[in-house]
């Protein structure tokens, strides 16, 4: 820890406007309660391009659309996700699309890109409207709705349909809560550069193992009920399967794990709070 702090005091070479280091270890209590407000500040205080003077990886925050598009399109083999943020998130889902770098997230594209054809996704409507239709019911039966629970429940249902051809209505509470669980743990660690290694039985890792645990155990059941059942599907479990020759007696791929998991956890949990700010 010790070790780590120094290098924090210490910082990189600044090749752009932010705060010192000194001011960055100051901050790291205001940083972890309120990182929005901190981010906000630091751009009004400086420019629209800012760096932090965190050692490894050089970390910057940009907050205009011409810098975005040069790094996220016009340059962006210059740029890799090697940052504390996804090395933390790869925790959780692995080498998914998430989080994968280079060939690996080439050939992961590559495998996945069919289930999202246009005409594939035009068809996904009817699925969206039924998972719709069933929450308009829940609600009208009810004179109180969680929204926060009814927009994960909706957006896991979407997902487990139209991504896996399977009904996930009956599991939408439990890996919910497992999502929400395990990222809570993630940006945790990723808040503090002195997290504790995943081997100690510290709270927050048991909570992330026991996430993990359920997660692990929907996509095993994802990949056993399609061998069971087999059906002539062009969704994205059907080319994860096709793609890594998954077949029955065996542990599922590390792969096919992976982009289960990380659609499980950024199709539903992001999907919903975009939801739950427009309702």
């Amino acid at each position: 820890m010790l070790s780590t702090l120094r290098a924090y005091a210490r910082g990189p070479a600044l090749t752009a406007p932010g705060p010192r280091s000194a001011a960055m270890v100051r901050s790291i209590g205001a940083i972890r309660r309120d990182p929005l407000t901190f981010l906000a500040a630091a751009h009004r205080a400086h420019c629209p391009l800012v760096q932090f003077p965190v050692p490894v990886p050089p970390a910057y925050s940009i907050a205009d659309a011409n810098v975005a598009r040069k790094v996220l399109v016009e340059n962006a083999r210059n740029y890799d996700k090697q940052t504390m943020q996804y090395r933390g998130l790869s925790v959780l889902t692995g080498e998914g699309l998430l989080t994968a770098d280079g060939d690996v997230w080439r050939t992961a594209r590559r495998t996945v890109q069919p289930a999202f054809h246009h005409e594939l996704v035009a068809q996904m409507r009817s699925s969206v409207l039924a998972a719709v239709d069933a929450a308009c019911n829940r609600w009208s039966a009810s004179p109180i709705v969680d929204i926060e629970t009814e927009m994960m429940r909706i957006a896991l249902e979407i997902v487990g349909t139209t991504l896996f051809s399977a009904d996930l209505s009956s599991e939408a509470a439990d890996l919910s809560a497992a999502t929400m669980r395990a990222l809570d743990a993630v940006v945790s660690r990723a808040q503090r550069p002195w997290a504790a290694s995943m081997r100690l039985p510290t709270p927050a890792n048991r909570a992330l193992r026991s996430s993990l645990a359920a997660l692990d155990a929907a996509v095993e059941s994802l990949v056993t009920h399609r061998l069971r059942n087999p059906v002539n599907k062009t969704d994205m479990l059907a080319l994860l399967m096709r793609a890594h020759n998954v077949t029955a007696g065996g542990a599922v791929p590390r792969p096919v794990r992976d982009e289960i998991v990380t659609f499980i956890v950024a199709g539903h949990e992001t999907v919903a709070k975009i939801g739950r700010a427009h309702v």
